[in-house]
């Protein structure tokens, strides 16, 4: 008889084991299962964000071109103020300078218009 408890004892203590292991195994499996599921969402999240960040890399460039080009206009259009000016400025030294009639100096002064301005800059 305490050889039949001894072995019940046995296999119930074997069995509540299993059960135990059982039990982990399965927990393990599940969250296997959970953190390889959440790869795969961290990595199309990844994936989204490269691709977010590709298109703000390309309107980053854009908006550098863009600033760099209208960087070049900005000082053409400077260039062609200050020789303009120039150009007035020497103009109102001449009709300063002028001695002569009305008639003369409105021949002088077509004669300095004759010559256009040059064209701003696009």
């Amino acid at each position: 008889m305490k050889d039949i408890i001894k072995n019940v004892i046995t296999i119930l203590i074997v069995a509540v084991i299993g059960i135990l292991i059982g039990r982990y195994v399965l927990g393990d499996d599940d969250e296997i299962k959970k953190a390889r599921e959440q790869i795969v969402r961290t990595q199309a999240e990844v994936d989204s964000l490269k691709k977010v960040n590709a298109k703000i890399a390309e309107n980053l460039t854009r908006v550098e071109n863009n600033n760099r080009r209208l960087e070049e206009e900005k000082i053409a259009l400077q260039q062609a103020v200050e020789r303009a000016v120039g150009r007035l400025n020497r103009i109102i030294k001449e009709i300063n300078a002028y001695v002569g009639t009305k008639t003369d100096l409105v021949r002088e002064l077509n004669r300095i218009l004759a010559v256009p301005l040059q064209p701003l800059p696009n």
